[in-house]
């Protein structure tokens, strides 16, 4: 046995050439850097891959490769555990180079974030600029503002007789304000809604058939300064074709005749009793009614015989007859209107108080048979 256990080099050759077992150890028993037959292993050379023309570089020269790919494997270095591998071909496959998007760091990101941003805000203010612009356009249809300044529900207590009126107003001003919402109006007699407002009730708006009643809510400190919109005078109401043959306020003060007012403490009884007095006539009524439009519909339903009731809740009727009786020209109801105090949506209740008293909103009321104001 040779040095440190190995055979010899004669006996490796003895054995007619070494297995594969065999080969390793007289492999390793041999000079380091000298193969069997005598010539020396070079150390592997690094190979030098092309380069892009811009890097400025030569390309021909001692050391230097023409091109081409890099040999795929290399002979190993004498006992050397790591093996040298090929380099690449072009710099620009190496490390990502030039695409650093993975890599963001935190300053980058801030940047990008600032920018993202500038654009949303200048899309809001693009976006804002274009609905001032549509907004101003549509004032001119809208004279009491542009329907996105108005927002949120709108409660409203009028008089009995404003029914017809009022709720065409109220469908004409959510048109208008298409973010307002009025609430189903109150309509009563307007002493009835004074006592429901003294109470506390919830409103933003209050019309009465009368001064007097707005009087109560008014020196109660619970609205404004009323305002005056409309006016109306009565008429004698009889069932189609009247039947009770009635011609004439003297006519209701007869027995054969049955006859409904409204209540003395509501404007239309108010106006009936003054109205009365004035002709002298005394009249014994069957009922007396909260409200307007209940004197209206038991004649209309043939109850009555007669019913002294507004001239604006006749207009339009087929099935009830009018008659404009003598002196009703100086017994005239004002309609006043204002804002109560803790109105909770006091902006929209002051809109449509400037639109009932506007010109578009006195046309309606015209229409209906008010008086101007």
């Amino acid at each position: 046995m040779g040095r440190a256990g190995r055979p010899p080099d004669d006996e490796c050759h003895a054995r007619g050439g070494p297995g594969r077992s065999a080969r390793r150890a007289c492999g390793r028993a041999r000079p380091r850097g000298i193969r069997s037959h005598g010539r020396p292993l070079e150390r592997p050379q690094q190979v030098r891959g092309s380069r892009d023309a811009r890097a400025g570089r030569r390309h021909h020269g001692p050391g230097r490769h023409p091109g081409g790919t890099a040999p795929r494997r290399v002979a190993p270095v004498g006992r050397s555990r790591a093996r040298p591998r090929p380099r690449g071909r072009l710099a620009r496959r190496r490390g990502r180079q030039g695409h650093q998007r993975h890599r963001r760091d935190a300053q980058g990101d801030s940047v990008r974030r600032i920018l993202a941003a500038g654009a949303v805000a200048l899309a809001a203010l693009l976006a804002t600029g274009c609905a001032s612009s549509a907004g101003d356009a549509g004032s001119a249809t809208a004279p009491t503002g542009a329907g996105d300044e108005l927002t949120g529900d709108l409660t409203i207590y009028a008089a009995a007789s404003l029914q017809a009126a009022f709720d065409e107003l109220a469908t004409e001003f959510e048109q208008r304000h298409p973010q307002i919402d009025v609430q189903p109006i109150v309509y009563d007699g307007s002493s009835t809604l004074a006592t429901q407002l003294l109470e506390g009730a919830p409103a933003d708006l209050f019309a009465s058939a009368d001064e007097n009643n707005m009087a109560k809510v008014t020196d109660a400190g619970l609205a404004g300064d009323p305002e005056v919109f409309a006016t109306n005078t009565l008429v004698i109401a009889t069932p189609a074709g009247d039947p009770g043959d009635v011609e004439s306020l003297a006519d209701l003060a007869d027995d054969g005749v049955t006859v409904v007012l409204c209540a003395p403490e509501v404007p239309c009884g108010a106006a009936s009793q003054k109205l009365l007095a004035d002709a002298g006539v005394s009249v014994s009524p069957a009922s007396y009614e909260q409200n307007v439009t209940a004197v209206l519909t038991k004649v209309a339903a043939g109850e009555a015989d007669a019913g002294l009731v507004y001239a604006t809740d006749v207009k339009g009727r087929t099935d009830v007859d009018s008659i404009v009786p003598d002196g009703a020209a100086e017994v005239v109801n004002r309609y006043p209107i204002a804002t109560l105090r803790n109105a909770a949506n006091r902006a929209a209740a002051a809109a449509f108080q400037a639109f009932v008293l506007g010109p578009d909103g006195q046309a309606v009321l015209e229409a209906r048979g008010f008086g101007k104001p």
